[in-house]
């Protein structure tokens, strides 16, 4: 990327089922954060989404795992990008509504992360 452009995010988003299969254990998380050594994107929206009164999982009820996971350690650590991944609970995004509000969140959210002078560099951790 030149000077003039800006550095680009990954933004991977997943979503996970209410109970966990093995022992229908109740999952308490509405949305999760997955992240490893790179916070400059997930810090500040882990920050904003449990300031809005979320139940927020940090690397829960999935981690981020540089084996099995393939585009943010390909795409984004590896290039020095900022990333984040993100696992919404299937039962927030039934219909449109839910989708939009939660599109809506995240966009918010992930426009004032990158609003942080770190987020604007390739970095790598």
């Amino acid at each position: 990327f030149t000077a003039a452009e800006r550095v680009p995010i990954l933004a991977a988003i997943h979503s996970f089922t209410p109970d966990k299969s093995t022992d229908d254990a109740p999952r308490p998380w509405q949305i999760s954060v997955c992240w490893d050594r790179d916070g400059r994107v997930a810090q500040p929206v882990l920050a904003a989404l449990r300031e809005e009164g979320l139940t927020v999982g940090e690397n829960q009820p999935y981690g981020f795992d540089e084996l099995s996971d393939f585009a943010i350690p390909e795409y984004g650590l590896k290039r020095g990008l900022p990333h984040i991944l993100v696992e919404i609970r299937n039962d927030q995004i039934r219909d449109d509504t839910d989708v939009a509000t939660w599109a809506e969140r995240l966009a918010q959210h992930l426009t004032a992360a990158l609003g942080d002078p770190a987020a604007q560099r390739i970095e790598f951790f």
